[in-house]
């Protein structure tokens, strides 16, 4: 069994699929639609702002559930754990160091636009989170994620590998251990949310955290979930959900999701946008699934727009690292001009929405351009990129 999972992990890793490059790509494009379109959207367009809200809640789990594809199952013995301590878990944590530095000092730059998501960054937080002694208070914290996933990848997949075995009990002890995760990382959180959402007074929580090595972030223990569907889409257990219902499913658990954030804009009530939330995990999994089963499509594309989506892959990290920067040159840009994006807010919809999206492409164009320029020198490539 194990040998057969290692034989997968190579095939994975030797052919190269497009579906898992605009994966990726979506991923990225739901983050910056998540940190972006707030700008450009607000209180008077409640639906588009929802739907550009629910959407970019989906980015992080697709990135997780990409983890779960490409590096659950692998043989974490020999030379090739030795390879992974140094690239994999070495890498995220020299960069997460490095960009917690960074996004400190630029934080603090004259003049810079006020850009939420916990920005400007205090010496105080840029300290403890180095230490890993505090919270990150901004976007960092999915570094703080995928060090912790990294560190628990080798017991997990070795794990797996034998729950996967024939032996007695272990069938068993396979289902209660996923019927425990389901429980304590997606039910318990949906109900809270829930009880959020309508405002009921109960104070309910997961009391056990069914990650190994996971992280004190949003989400807790629906993140071992999201590594196993991205797993399970690569072992083809999802190929047995019918095309049409899966789609229904994509669909109706993002109407419901947006649908609920609509009504917290516009009628008091709570946040629905949890990523432990039933909905939001559904729509996830289903988008994962349905733009991997594009495969055949995909290769049949024409070759600007694979070379496009490999582009785009390789520089997701870099994207991730560098958009709120790019993001505050435009806002400083815009205000030069003098454009005043309250008005902009006030105006109509659809305005709002061109302008979103216009400012994400040009985000977007602006981090790649800016990354490889940075990237001509090596270290930042292979340290603060994570470029390969």
């Amino acid at each position: 069994m194990q040998k057969s999972l290692t034989n997968e992990a190579k095939a994975t890793s030797h052919a190269r699929r497009l579906s898992l490059d605009l994966i990726r790509w979506v991923a990225i494009f739901l983050v910056l639609v998540t940190h972006l379109s707030p700008f450009f959207l607000g209180p008077s367009h409640p639906a588009a702002a929802s739907l550009f809200c629910a959407a970019g809640r989906i980015g992080v789990p697709l990135f997780v559930m990409l983890t779960g594809y490409l590096m659950l199952g692998r043989d974490y013995s020999g030379d090739y754990l030795g390879r992974y301590l140094k690239r994999n878990l070495l890498g995220i944590f020299v960069a997460y160091e490095v960009w917690n530095v960074v996004w400190c000092l630029l934080s603090k730059l004259p003049g810079l636009p006020d850009l939420q998501n916990g920005f400007p960054i205090s010496f105080g937080r840029m300290a403890k989170a180095a230490l890993l002694v505090g919270d990150t208070g901004s976007a960092l914290w999915y570094l703080v994620l995928t060090l912790g996933i990294y560190l628990g990848l080798p017991l997990l997949s070795r794990a797996v590998a034998w729950l996967e075995g024939e032996g007695e009990g272990r069938s068993a002890l396979r289902r209660l251990l996923l019927a425990a995760a389901l429980y304590f990382g997606l039910l318990v959180p949906s109900a809270q949310t829930l009880c959020v959402f309508f405002g009921v007074g109960e104070e309910l929580h997961s009391v056990l955290n069914l990650n190994l090595f996971g992280a004190t972030v949003w989400g807790e223990s629906v993140w071992v979930l999201y590594l196993l569907a991205g797993y399970a889409a690569r072992r083809g257990a999802l190929r047995r959900v019918p095309a049409a219902a899966l789609g229904a499913c994509l669909l109706a658990s993002f109407g419901i999701f947006s649908g609920m954030q609509c009504l917290s804009m516009t009628a008091g009530f709570g946040s629905p946008l949890s990523y432990s939330f039933a909905p939001v995990a559904l729509c996830s999994v289903c988008l994962f699934e349905a733009i991997d089963r594009a495969e055949p499509l995909l290769v049949r594309a024409p070759q600007a727009f694979r070379s496009l989506c490999s582009c785009v892959s390789r520089w997701s990290f870099a994207t991730y690292m560098l958009h709120f920067w790019v993001l505050a040159a435009l806002l400083a840009a815009l205000r030069l001009a003098g454009l005043d994006l309250s008005a902009l807010q006030g105006a109509s919809w659809a305005l709002g929405v061109l302008a979103a999206l216009g400012s994400i492409a040009l985000v977007h164009c602006g981090t790649i351009l800016a990354a490889r320029l940075l990237s001509l020198a090596k270290p930042v490539a292979r340290w603060a990129f994570l470029a390969k």
